[in-house]
């Protein structure tokens, strides 16, 4: 039970912006319905419905992250390709928070010269991020 309660915390943790913007949509969608607005009604659903699956693909990713720190320890490598995206940083500094690798996340932060609050930190750097999604596919 505590188990699934710290796994369901985790999800709307890192997830928290999409997962926000779901629960604001649905909620308006339920307010809509009570109303009779049916013609606003299926655009809110279909937008909380992506924001809902864009949640549950950074969760899926904050796993990937935890199980990689987990089984190959502290290595910038597997950091680097979530440190373009704000949304991707916050799911990193959890799966890092949670390994007992914090302090390295931020040096290796502080070092990329990444700041908290940077949406797009170093979009000149888009074409390196490029590559290493090209890379990665071609394996």
């Amino acid at each position: 039970m505590i188990k699934a309660l710290k796994s369901i915390a985790n999800y709307l943790w890192v997830g928290a912006l999409p997962n926000t913007l779901a629960g604001a949509l649905l909620y308006d969608s339920i307010e809509n319905l009570n109303r009779g607005e049916y013609d606003k009604l299926a655009g809110n659903g279909l937008v909380a419905l992506i924001n809902v699956g864009l949640g549950l693909k950074k969760f899926i990713d904050y796993k990937k992250i935890k199980k990689a720190l987990e089984v190959h320890g502290w290595d910038g490598r597997i950091v680097r390709p979530k440190s373009y995206f704000w949304c991707d940083r916050h799911l990193t500094k959890q799966a890092c928070r949670q390994v007992g690798y914090l302090e390295e996340y931020k040096a290796f932060m502080k070092q990329e010269g990444h700041k908290w609050f940077h949406l797009f930190p170093k979009l000149y750097r888009f074409n390196e991020f490029k590559r290493s999604v090209d890379e990665a596919l071609d394996v």
